[in-house]
């Protein structure tokens, strides 16, 4: 060889470690930069999560409130059907007489000569 082309080889050797070395440091970055978008992704995982996880336990709070007004409406809608009923069956009319159970105990004791 020649010493221009030893010189070029050598030139070229030097360029060949250069651009291994700039590989072996993109590689790294590569792993770095994988790395940051993993940590990035499970806290967008969990804040999604806990995020959901809020809105789900305030939608059944809501829907349990609801839920218990819905329950007490029905419940004291029962209750007046059946003070209503009885006050027929005991020939109330439509006056007020108390509960339904009272009514019974009123009845009963009527009937029974207790009053």
């Amino acid at each position: 060889m020649t010493a221009t082309t030893a010189d070029e080889v050598a030139a070229l050797r030097q360029a060949t470690r250069e651009a291994h070395e700039a590989l072996k440091d993109l590689r790294a970055e590569r792993r770095a930069v994988e790395q940051l978008v993993a940590g990035i992704e499970g806290r967008v995982q969990r804040a999604v999560t806990d995020l959901m996880k809020a809105q789900v336990a305030e939608q059944v709070a809501t829907l349990g409130e609801a839920t218990r007004r819905a329950m007490d409406e029905s419940v004291a809608k029962v209750g007046r059907e059946f003070d209503r009923l009885a006050a027929i069956y005991l020939g109330h009319g439509d006056e007020d007489r108390g509960t339904l159970d009272e009514q019974t105990r009123r009845a009963v004791s009527h009937r029974a000569g207790l009053t």
